[in-house]
């Protein structure tokens, strides 16, 4: 985020943790195959002309091995497959073949990268290992956070992922905003 954003526990809860004022605020960070987005920023609705759908086309050119990409929506995910349809209809544009599935495990082995998106529902100690063995063989996965804002977020079951994978980063369970550098709203943080 830009030098002027500030993180927020915004549902007051707790369970934030806050970034040091001179701190770089993280709004997507990678580890060995897997990308994190701290906000679920291609959402249908999203201004495209803010070039956040090429950033993240551009994300799975650079990670996944192949055109093949499942989309969970397996989880609870208030952001679905449907929340996501303008994306996944610009990346079949761009030569990628997306599939939407309630059973995310068993279509691993069939696809390049999966896309998972705050998952409500925590994965079985199954799921997560299959996760682990996808990308341990070279797939792509990324994965979204949505803000604390009323406490919507799915923070708790993406770092259960993290913590499966062995990755290097974790999600915040807070709300990044920016009073100066924003995209029209000060919970919209423009990027620094």
């Amino acid at each position: 985020a830009s030098e002027t954003a500030t993180n927020a526990d915004e549902d007051g809860n707790g369970d934030a943790e806050p970034y040091p004022a001179d701190a770089d605020i993280p709004l997507a960070s990678s580890d060995g195959g897997v990308v994190g987005f701290g906000a679920p920023i291609v959402q249908n609705g999203t201004d495209f002309g803010a070039g956040n759908e090429e950033f993240v086309l551009n994300v799975l050119d650079a990670e996944a091995d192949g055109p093949a990409v499942a989309f969970d929506n397996g989880h609870g995910q208030f952001y679905d497959s449907g929340s996501f349809s303008q994306f996944l209809a610009y990346a079949e544009e761009n030569g990628y073949e997306t599939t939407a599935t309630v059973d995310l495990a068993d279509e691993l082995s069939d696809v390049d990268a999966a896309i998972i998106t705050s998952p409500s529902e925590a994965f079985t100690d199954e799921e997560l290992d299959t996760l682990s063995s996808f990308v341990d063989g070279g797939g792509a996965l990324l994965l979204f956070d949505q803000s604390d804002f009323g406490n919507f977020d799915a923070t708790g079951n993406l770092n259960e992922i993290a913590d499966a994978i062995g990755l290097g980063f974790r999600f915040n369970d807070d709300q990044v905003v920016d009073s100066d550098n924003n995209g029209g709203r000060f919970f919209i943080p423009a990027p620094g």
